[in-house]
């Protein structure tokens, strides 16, 4: 019989927002005159829900759902300034069967964003917003 991993966290939904959102802060600073990113700035966690192809019912056969996509459900991290209307799209997810799913894959996205950036980037200050440590 396999062993199961020696820990395995249990998230809520609530809990994979916040470290999204957490992670998301850290690829995205605020106040970086460099890339002009002002402090009115802000980062969203959006999940959506594919749309059923046009012409067919909501009672869509699950094998076709299945393989077209429809039904799933996936995440986008976005970026939204106060003073125009555009949203910025910093990561869209794949899609997803569930929920959490849609959020586990793109938590696993920006921890693996991050990773690359603190191997890049080390302890050192940039002086760009990448200042770790």
């Amino acid at each position: 019989m396999e062993q199961p991993p020696a820990y395995t966290p249990s998230r809520s939904i609530e809990g994979l927002r916040a470290q999204i959102l957490a992670n998301g802060s850290l690829l995205r600073p605020k106040d970086d005159s460099h890339t002009g990113r002002s402090s009115n700035d802000h980062i969203e966690l959006v999940v959506a829900k594919l749309p059923t192809p046009a012409g067919k019912s909501t009672a869509t056969p699950s094998a076709y759902a299945s393989a077209t996509g429809a039904h799933k459900h996936y995440a986008l991290l976005v970026k939204r300034t106060y003073s125009k209307k555009d949203v910025g799209i910093i990561l869209k997810g794949e899609p997803r069967d569930s929920v959490e799913e849609a959020l586990e894959w793109i938590l696993e996205r920006t921890e693996t964003q991050i990773h690359e950036m603190v191997s890049r980037y080390g302890r050192a200050s940039t002086g760009y917003g990448c200042c770790l440590m």
